[in-house]
Protein backbone atom coordinates (compact mmCIF):
# COMPACT_ATOMS: atom_id res chain seq x y z
CA UNK A 1 0.00 0.00 0.00
CA UNK A 2 1.65 3.45 -1.05
CA UNK A 3 0.41 6.66 0.91
CA UNK A 4 1.16 9.55 -0.93
CA UNK A 5 2.28 12.61 0.97
CA UNK A 6 3.53 15.97 0.42
CA UNK A 7 1.89 19.77 0.46
CA UNK A 8 -0.39 21.40 -2.04
CA UNK A 9 0.56 21.89 -5.48
CA UNK A 10 3.83 19.26 -5.03
CA UNK A 11 2.62 16.74 -7.74
CA UNK A 12 1.85 13.88 -5.71
CA UNK A 13 -0.67 12.64 -7.72
CA UNK A 14 1.31 13.31 -11.19
CA UNK A 15 4.22 11.54 -9.82
CA UNK A 16 3.29 8.45 -7.98
CA UNK A 17 0.02 7.39 -9.65
CA UNK A 18 2.49 6.36 -12.73
CA UNK A 19 4.28 4.94 -10.51
CA UNK A 20 2.13 2.77 -9.08
CA UNK A 21 0.77 1.68 -12.71
CA UNK A 22 4.21 0.10 -13.89
CA UNK A 23 5.00 -1.48 -10.36
CA UNK A 24 1.66 -3.31 -9.63
CA UNK A 25 -2.21 -3.12 -10.44
CA UNK A 26 -2.23 -4.83 -7.28
CA UNK A 27 -1.54 -2.18 -5.03
CA UNK A 28 -3.57 0.69 -2.69
CA UNK A 29 -2.62 4.15 -2.97
CA UNK A 30 -4.27 6.81 -0.48
CA UNK A 31 -3.38 9.76 -2.24
CA UNK A 32 -3.27 12.65 1.02
CA UNK A 33 -0.86 14.85 2.08
CA UNK A 34 -0.24 13.27 5.48
CA UNK A 35 0.07 16.25 7.43
CA UNK A 36 -1.58 14.79 10.59
CA UNK A 37 0.79 12.80 12.33
CA UNK A 38 -1.72 10.58 14.40
CA UNK A 39 -4.62 10.14 11.47
CA UNK A 40 -1.18 9.64 9.59
CA UNK A 41 -0.36 6.59 11.90
CA UNK A 42 -3.62 5.27 12.17
CA UNK A 43 -4.06 5.14 8.56
CA UNK A 44 -0.85 3.55 8.70
CA UNK A 45 -1.36 0.48 11.26
CA UNK A 46 -4.38 -0.02 9.91
CA UNK A 47 -3.25 -1.22 6.19
CA UNK A 48 -0.44 -3.22 8.27
CA UNK A 49 -2.70 -4.85 10.60
CA UNK A 50 -4.43 -6.27 7.31
CA UNK A 51 -1.23 -7.37 6.13
CA UNK A 52 -0.51 -5.02 3.81
CA UNK A 53 3.57 -3.78 3.02
CA UNK A 54 3.33 0.19 3.74
CA UNK A 55 5.14 2.50 1.56
CA UNK A 56 5.21 6.13 2.16
CA UNK A 57 5.43 7.90 -1.16
CA UNK A 58 7.04 11.38 0.00
CA UNK A 59 7.24 14.47 -2.65
CA UNK A 60 9.27 17.19 -1.37
CA UNK A 61 9.30 20.53 -3.82
CA UNK A 62 10.38 24.51 -3.99
CA UNK A 63 7.83 26.47 -1.57
CA UNK A 64 7.75 29.11 -3.92
CA UNK A 65 7.68 26.93 -6.68
CA UNK A 66 4.63 24.63 -5.20
CA UNK A 67 2.84 27.81 -4.46
CA UNK A 68 2.95 28.93 -8.38
CA UNK A 69 1.56 25.90 -9.10
CA UNK A 70 -1.36 25.49 -6.13
CA UNK A 71 -2.44 29.09 -7.92
CA UNK A 72 -2.72 27.64 -11.17
CA UNK A 73 -5.11 25.24 -9.35
CA UNK A 74 -7.12 27.47 -7.53
CA UNK A 75 -5.45 26.64 -4.64
CA UNK A 76 -4.53 29.79 -3.38
CA UNK A 77 -5.41 30.10 0.53
CA UNK A 78 -2.26 30.74 1.76
CA UNK A 79 -2.30 29.98 5.77
CA UNK A 80 -3.84 26.49 4.36
CA UNK A 81 -1.14 26.08 2.08
CA UNK A 82 1.75 26.35 4.48
CA UNK A 83 0.13 24.49 7.46
CA UNK A 84 -0.29 21.28 4.88
CA UNK A 85 3.71 21.94 3.76
CA UNK A 86 4.71 22.76 7.24
CA UNK A 87 2.56 19.48 9.13
CA UNK A 88 3.57 17.19 5.80
CA UNK A 89 7.24 18.10 6.50
CA UNK A 90 6.92 17.49 10.58
CA UNK A 91 5.04 14.47 10.19
CA UNK A 92 7.45 12.62 7.80
CA UNK A 93 10.23 13.11 9.78
CA UNK A 94 8.61 11.82 12.94
CA UNK A 95 7.35 8.62 11.36
CA UNK A 96 10.93 8.06 9.81
CA UNK A 97 12.53 8.84 13.41
CA UNK A 98 9.38 6.69 15.26
CA UNK A 99 8.86 4.14 12.71
CA UNK A 100 11.53 2.40 11.43
CA UNK A 101 9.88 -0.22 9.68
CA UNK A 102 7.89 2.01 7.38
CA UNK A 103 9.86 2.22 4.13
CA UNK A 104 9.92 5.51 2.20
CA UNK A 105 10.05 5.98 -1.51
CA UNK A 106 11.28 10.29 -1.25
CA UNK A 107 11.90 12.37 -4.50
CA UNK A 108 12.09 15.62 -5.50
CA UNK A 109 10.28 17.63 -7.72
CA UNK A 110 12.67 19.77 -9.57
CA UNK A 111 10.57 20.72 -12.39
CA UNK A 112 11.01 17.54 -14.40
CA UNK A 113 8.97 15.07 -16.42
CA UNK A 114 9.96 12.56 -13.74
CA UNK A 115 11.33 14.21 -9.99
CA UNK A 116 14.46 13.14 -8.59
CA UNK A 117 14.14 9.47 -6.18
CA UNK A 118 16.38 9.76 -3.46
CA UNK A 119 18.11 7.02 -2.50
CA UNK A 120 19.62 6.61 1.48
CA UNK A 121 22.32 4.44 2.55
CA UNK A 122 21.08 4.42 6.12
CA UNK A 123 18.35 5.81 8.33
CA UNK A 124 20.16 8.29 9.58
CA UNK A 125 20.83 9.65 6.47
CA UNK A 126 16.79 9.62 5.66
CA UNK A 127 16.28 11.42 8.76
CA UNK A 128 18.89 14.24 8.05
CA UNK A 129 17.46 14.98 4.36
CA UNK A 130 13.60 15.25 6.10
CA UNK A 131 15.18 17.36 8.38
CA UNK A 132 17.19 19.65 6.38
CA UNK A 133 13.61 20.34 4.90
CA UNK A 134 11.47 21.24 8.04
CA UNK A 135 10.22 25.01 8.66
CA UNK A 136 10.54 26.59 11.90
CA UNK A 137 7.23 27.73 11.28
CA UNK A 138 4.27 28.17 9.32
CA UNK A 139 4.91 32.18 9.17
CA UNK A 140 8.15 31.22 7.62
CA UNK A 141 6.61 29.81 4.69
CA UNK A 142 4.22 32.36 4.47
CA UNK A 143 6.50 35.08 4.33
CA UNK A 144 8.84 32.94 1.53
CA UNK A 145 5.07 32.51 -0.11
CA UNK A 146 4.60 35.88 0.21
CA UNK A 147 2.33 37.39 -2.79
Amino acid sequence: MIFTAGGSGSGKSETFLPVLKQNSLNSIIFDGTMAEYDSAMRKIAQAIEYGKEVKLGALYIDIEEAWRFAKTRERSVDKIFAEKHFKFRETMYRIAKENPNVKFDVRVNTGSPIPDEQIFSSREELLEFLDDRRFDSVEEIIETIGD
